[in-house]
């Protein structure tokens, strides 16, 4: 997803699973294990659409779930999913950095990610990060991490206190696909109710759904168009919506488009 902001308005994420390997977290200072594994860096920032500032933790927000989801080469979820539980306030941590043949190491490989901020043993979820749908394999989605070597992958993670998200999919009237259509791109203009400021989501076509980066909470309206290079291509279609708090994701459904 690529994020072209026209307006200072603008700033361009489940809670505990069962059946799930539980561990507790590292905090990044070294396990001194010397066998190969994959390792993920993870860090997070409880912050305002308006401010890079680092608010810290909400009182009562003591813990982070990261979730860590083995996929295959098309995205597909495959084996275990296990989660590593992180102290809020250290802001990082890192996910298989324990003994190799202990249940929680992690084999070499591609893992989708998402995290969970709640109270101490879940009871209470604040928020938690955006989920892309299983199977949808598309390189400009932000939750999949490359552990497929001994290098660290890294993840990194925004929570909106004020603010959230939108997704939404499409497809094409008369059964058209994005290569019939002519279209590689698919673009979302989003302006917020009463007022100018608009930023544009622009998408590759061919994933069918894409999440937009963040937006304050209030009333918006988003046109849609498929895109052939910068031209739209038929008539925009609209979306009303409100961006909630907390991080949350406001899904449009999914949109018709015009074809070539």
């Amino acid at each position: 997803m690529k994020k072209i902001v026209l307006g200072s308005a603008f700033l361009a994420l489940s809670a505990f699973s069962t059946g799930c390997i539980i561990s507790s977290g590292d905090d990044g200072s070294g396990s001194g294990v010397d066998d190969p594994q994959g390792l993920i860096d993870v860090s997070w920032k409880i912050r305002t659409t308006a401010s890079q500032a680092d608010l810290g933790c909400p009182t009562g927000v003591t813990t982070v779930a990261f979730h860590v989801q083995p996929v295959d080469d098309n995205n597909n979820d495959t084996g275990s999913e296990q989660i590593d539980l992180f102290n809020c306030t250290d802001g990082h941590g890192t996910a298989g950095e324990t003994d190799v043949d202990a249940p929680d190491a992690l084999p070499f490989g591609f893992y989708r990610t998402f995290a969970v901020f709640s109270s101490t043993g879940g009871a209470q979820k604040y928020a938690e990060t955006p989920q892309w749908p299983d199977g949808l394999a598309d390189d400009e989605r932000e939750d999949i991490a490359d552990a497929s070597t001994p290098a660290h992958a890294s993840k990194s993670y925004d929570v909106f206190t004020d603010g959230g998200y939108f997704s939404l999919g499409w497809s094409f009237a008369g059964g058209a696909t994005c290569t019939s259509a002519q279209s590689d791109g698919v673009s979302a203009i989003a302006t917020v109710s009463g007022g100018s400021a608009a930023a544009d989501e622009v998408f590759h076509c061919t994933a069918g759904f894409g999440i937009s980066g963040g937006y304050g909470a209030g009333n918006y309206t988003a046109a849609v168009t498929a895109l052939d290079g910068n031209v739209g291509i038929g008539t925009p279609k609209t979306k009303t919506f409100s961006i909630a708090t907390q991080n949350a994701v406001t899904d449009l459904g999914d949109v018709v488009l015009d074809a070539n």
